[in-house]
């Protein structure tokens, strides 16, 4: 028989004491997986045994996200892995017929609709440049990046894609190029990326002197889109000694906002952890825009939202996402299944 509980990762110490069944005055190391508080006989703080041995170049935290990550999703029967029904009902279609959808101007595009209120959250693309798609795996990610490239595209933007060869949104036939690997960036680079960005810098700094609205002196330049399906896979490619491309990058990254160019990445917890020791990433989380999707926001170091304790460490259903909206505040949205 059982006469008190195990408590882990509680979010205050009045749950771990309804838990416990007793007052405590402990509370365990926060974010510390399998850490927690057991009554035997007093409350006393404890650590479970994770029984998994570190992956390859990889610390046990991660090991145990991927690992975590690969487990079937709840309610999946015969294999076939189920969303969360909320993103399931919510197509792209439904969502592109909404009047409130169909009236954003060029420049916005849809992110997804608010869980509580069916409200719709928009993003202003002139706002955004390095907008992080993070959340761990089966979360969402790559429909979310289809859901923006086809409003981008839509809307008349050039869409370009780093991504491994055949994957779902080289697939779908959105992209003027798609690339992989350090010598087909470096020759994205050297043909698209650097000469619009000298151009557009121009174009940019001239405005400033003549004093007259940037948006006004960029409105003759076509928009860009640059999708990014894999953030480690890019950065490593970046950094590939054979090609001088990361000091360029490095500076567009921390310099290049108001050019009309959108980089939209997806980012999991491991990719973050991967890639930290490389200035351009951290140039990248600098800006902290973006969407968390999945939940279990408080695993991630690629956006830092000021979240509760329990909503940081609450899990959500594929398709649905931490983000901001136009005042700073912190929703919860729903995005758009892309079919």
């Amino acid at each position: 028989n059982f006469t008190s509980g195990i408590a882990l990762q509680m979010p205050d110490r009045f749950e771990y004491e309804a838990v416990i069944g007793d007052r405590t005055e402990i509370i365990p190391e926060g974010r510390t997986p399998g850490r927690g508080l057991i009554k035997s006989p007093l409350p006393m703080e404890f650590q479970t045994a994770l029984c998994v041995r570190e992956a390859p170049g990889l610390s046990l935290a991660q090991t145990l996200r991927r690992q975590f990550a690969a487990l079937p999703l709840s309610g999946s029967v015969t294999g076939v892995k189920k969303l969360g029904e909320s993103f399931q009902n919510f197509s792209f279609s439904s969502f592109e017929s909404r009047a409130d959808a169909k009236a954003l101007p060029e420049g916005v595009i849809g992110l997804g609709i608010t869980e509580d209120e069916g409200k719709l959250s928009k993003l202003v693309l002139d706002d955004e440049f390095c907008y992080t798609v993070g959340g761990s795996g089966q979360t969402g990610k790559t429909n979310f990046l289809l859901s923006v490239s086809k409003q981008s595209a839509a809307k008349g933007a050039r869409l370009f894609l780093f991504s491994q060869p055949e994957s779902a949104l080289e697939s779908s036939g959105l992209f003027e190029k798609t690339i992989s690997g350090a010598e087909e960036l470096f020759g994205l680079m050297e043909s698209i990326l650097v000469p619009e960005f000298v151009s557009r810098n121009k174009a940019v700094n001239d405005a400033r002197d003549a004093k007259i609205p940037v948006a006004e002196a960029m409105g003759s330049f076509q928009r860009i889109v640059f999708v990014i399906d894999g953030m480690t896979d890019f950065m490593q490619a970046v950094y590939n000694p054979g090609f001088e491309m990361s000091a360029f990058l490095e500076m567009a990254l921390e310099k290049g906002r108001e050019h009309r160019i959108c980089f939209f990445a997806s980012i999991t917890p491991d990719d973050y952890a991967d890639c930290a020791r490389f200035a351009a990433m951290r140039i990248w989380a600098g800006w902290n825009r973006g969407l968390h999707l999945g939940g279990m926001f408080d695993q991630q170091n690629a956006l830092d939202f000021e979240m509760s304790a329990a909503d940081s460490v609450r899990q959500l259903a594929p398709g649905t996402a931490w983000t901001k909206d136009g005042d700073g505040r912190i929703i919860r949205i729903v995005t758009p299944l892309v079919g």
